[in-house]
């Protein structure tokens, strides 16, 4: 029992009950006046008590509502975390990693290690934690708080990978890199960059509009920003149309 409500019925029990009682003891004859002290006593407790029921039972349907919101929003990032786990990782030959690696540097450490990127495996690691406590959340009943847990982590996986890996990658390629480099930056270079660069834009977009409308649609907008500054172009090559791919 709360607080509130336990002072509520205190404040009657140690006011209006003894009041009662003194009155039938003076009174005995005067049992009417009795009953209506306690009909007031019963009204005035009811007054008190309604405001406070219809708030509770107001922020129990709140309750049902963002769990129900949270619940499909948490199912629905399910794919956002796959997609960046794909972008991030460094296997796959579509990777970003395998293009800058493989291709620009042919495995040659110090010429990577030249471009001065963020350490890839930083990235794969983050979204291996996130898809193990994304994992973890779905086993119980989803929450508010979970949801924002979730997409406060991917939100930052997102902009670090965008900020200290793949910007810079557009940035540096192909004006700022190493002479060696210049005799590897084939067409297999450049259109790697080019679809690489058409999918990350994608995700981003359609993560963007995610959070836009989640936060329209949920009854506490989680407030973290749906924003994510992508690469930009090659300087001196044209794209084709980029098209969501999610």
């Amino acid at each position: 029992m709360s607080e509130e409500k336990k002072s509520l019925f205190e404040r009657y029990a140690q006011f209006v009950v003894p009041v009662v009682v003194a009155v039938a003891s003076v009174f005995p004859k005067q049992k009417s006046v009795a009953l209506s002290l306690v009909a007031l006593a019963f009204v005035s407790l009811a007054a008190s008590v309604i405001p406070w029921l219809l708030k509770k039972l107001k922020r129990r349907r709140l309750d049902r509502q963002e769990r129900s919101q949270a619940a499909a929003a948490m199912a629905e990032i399910r794919r956002y975390i796959r997609k960046v786990t794909e972008l991030t990782g460094s296997q796959n030959t579509d990777t970003l990693y395998y293009i800058v690696f493989n291709y620009l540097c042919g495995a040659n450490g110090m010429w990577y290690g030249s471009l001065e990127l963020a350490p890839a495996k930083m990235f794969v690691n983050l979204s291996e934690l996130l898809n193990s406590r994304y994992s973890e959340r779905m086993r119980g009943e989803a929450n508010y708080q979970d949801l924002r847990a979730t997409v406060e982590e991917l939100n930052n996986i997102v902009s670090s990978f965008c900020n200290y890996y793949a910007n810079p990658v557009y940035e540096r390629i192909p004006e700022k890199i190493r002479p060696e480099l210049e005799k590897q930056y084939t067409p297999l270079v450049t259109e790697g960059l080019i679809k690489y660069r058409e999918r990350l834009i994608g995700f981003l977009d359609a993560y963007g509009d995610f959070l836009k409308e989640l936060d329209q649609e949920l009854a506490q907008p989680l407030g973290l920003g749906s924003y994510f500054e992508g690469p930009k172009p090659l300087k001196g090559v044209s794209e084709p149309k980029m098209i969501s791919q999610l």
